[in-house]
């Protein structure tokens, strides 16, 4: 999840430009055009062990849709997090989604 922080903070500003603009949803939609290739590209921990390309895909919709929609959220932010703490953060949550089964 760092990875996905410390990649975004390169284009803060144009980023925020975008927002400004109200183009955001135009970006993520380009952006998960990206994922299967991406996902291929990048093994991360939280992938799915199954050949399912649908599972895959929404796995993948569910994890950089909620990064993405932090990222975005702190843009406005005057004192932004560090990478390595929202990473901290988030895996926290996540964990602790999953023992409530």
């Amino acid at each position: 999840m760092k990875n996905f922080f410390d990649f975004w903070t390169n284009y803060t500003g144009r980023l925020k430009l975008l927002e400004r603009e109200n183009l955001l949803t135009i970006m993520l939609n380009e952006y998960n055009k990206k994922i299967p290739e991406l996902y291929e590209a990048f093994p991360m921990m939280w992938h799915l062990k199954t050949s399912d390309n649908r599972e895959t895909t929404v796995a993948t919709w569910f994890v950089v849709g909620g990064l993405w929609n932090v990222f975005v959220g702190l843009l406005s932010e005057d004192d932004f997090y560090d990478n390595y703490d929202l990473s901290q953060v988030i895996t926290e949550t996540i964990f602790r989604m999953g023992n409530h089964r």
